[in-house]
């Protein structure tokens, strides 16, 4: 049965752990999720991944990329 979480925000390179067994039907277990090794404890922001570009877009001077 598959089952939605609705908004489940995704840091960028983090890291989901999924412990799947051998047997048949394989068992498996959610080990950890949306572990990002530069913000252990996501202390850095309260903004999804789409609002951090989009205020960074927003900040850049006009005319010039985005190079940050």
């Amino acid at each position: 049965e598959r089952m939605l979480l609705g908004r489940f925000e995704q840091a960028p390179g983090c890291l989901n752990v999924l412990d799947v067994d051998d047997s048949e039907p394989p068992e498996w277990i959610v080990r950890a999720v949306n572990v990002a090794p530069s913000d252990l404890v996501h202390r850095a922001t309260r903004q999804t991944t789409m609002e951090q570009y989009w205020a960074r877009y927003r900040a850049a001077p006009p005319g010039l990329p985005d190079t940050a």
